[in-house]
């Protein structure tokens, strides 16, 4: 029987060089991969041979990389949920930052409120103050000129006497004048 193939340069080339590795014509290599094939003896037969182990291979890995795929699902669902709550918090702790930030001005406006209350309370009493300062030293400038009347009185009594009383300085840090 006579078969005859048509192929191209390159798998041309691909049989030629099978068939110097293994020291064969191209037509013998040919001859033995097809009778390979059909009677499952030659090298075409064992592939077939390890196809199938090779296939139960892949189907493990197959079912390997499923179950790794799944997990890397639920990783990155979990780190989904991880970034979400993060960013809850992240946002939380800028709502009790502002809160903070609001209790602090109404704490400082509240401080400097009551400081000039305080302010204004110590100047009413300054004031206050000032003005009895003022009144007891009227009072007693009016007491020194009855008691120097008095005592020019007195002296023009004394001063038949002779005696003369002398009357004590009045000190500068009073408010006297």
């Amino acid at each position: 029987m006579r078969i005859v193939l048509t192929i191209d340069e390159e798998l041309n080339d691909k049989i030629e060089k099978r068939a110097a590795e293994e020291d064969l014509k191209r037509n013998e290599w040919i001859i033995k991969n097809i009778s390979g094939l059909i009677t499952g003896n030659g090298r075409a037969g064992s592939e077939n041979g390890n196809l199938e182990e090779a296939l139960e291979k892949k189907t493990v890995e197959n079912s390997r990389l499923r179950d790794e795929v799944k997990l890397q699902i639920d990783l990155r669902d979990a780190y989904a949920k991880l970034l979400d709550e993060k960013n809850n918090r992240i946002d939380d702790l800028k709502e009790e930052i502002a809160r903070i930030e609001v209790l602090s001005v109404t704490a400082t406006d509240q401080i400097n409120q009551d400081k000039d209350d305080r302010i204004k309370d110590l100047n009413k009493m300054i004031e206050h103050l000032q003005g009895q300062a003022a009144a007891h030293s009227l009072a007693l400038q009016s007491a020194i000129k009855t008691k120097e009347n008095t005592d020019k009185k007195e002296d023009g009594e004394n001063n038949s006497n002779s005696e003369r009383k002398e009357l004590i300085e009045k000190p500068k840090w009073m408010f006297w004048k």
